[in-house]
């Protein structure tokens, strides 16, 4: 039950990734486009797409942490028993011990949750929306 617990925190991981490329990519072939028509009125509709995306991605996002989270809590909870049952694993101290190592080879980046990056990507691809869209209505 553990590990398929664990393979379900990857699969929403692997899974908010894929998203993620998607509207990045999306949102690159729209930015094309209305470069190359040049901006105006025609490009609001692709404008106010990418703002969609943006949005979209965002919460699809938060939704695959929030599940991948999920799981990972549903892990430790295994582990927590597992140590109860057999104080001999050290489950949870080995798990200290290897978060504290890390820690310490990546003191900065440790501390930058990496839910926050995709997060960020979400927002600029928002704010690239907002961007091409007062661009587009002001272009005329």
């Amino acid at each position: 039950m553990w590990k398929e617990i664990r393979e379900h925190a990857r699969q929403h991981e692997a899974q908010r990734s894929i998203a993620t490329n998607m509207v990045l990519l999306l949102t690159s072939a729209s930015v094309g486009l209305m470069v190359t028509v040049k901006f105006g009125y025609r490009t609001v509709p692709l404008a106010v797409a990418i703002i969609l995306l943006g949005a979209f991605g965002f919460l699809l996002s938060a939704k695959h942490y929030e599940r991948s989270q999920r799981s990972t809590a549903l892990a430790v909870e295994f582990e927590r028993r597992l140590d109860e049952m057999d104080e001999a694993l050290q489950i949870a101290a080995t798990r200290r011990a290897g978060e504290s190592i890390n820690e310490s080879a990546h003191p900065l980046l440790f501390k930058i949750r990496l839910n926050k990056l995709w997060s960020a990507l979400h927002v600029l691809v928002f704010l690239v929306g907002v961007t091409t869209l007062v661009m587009s209505l002001v272009a005329e």
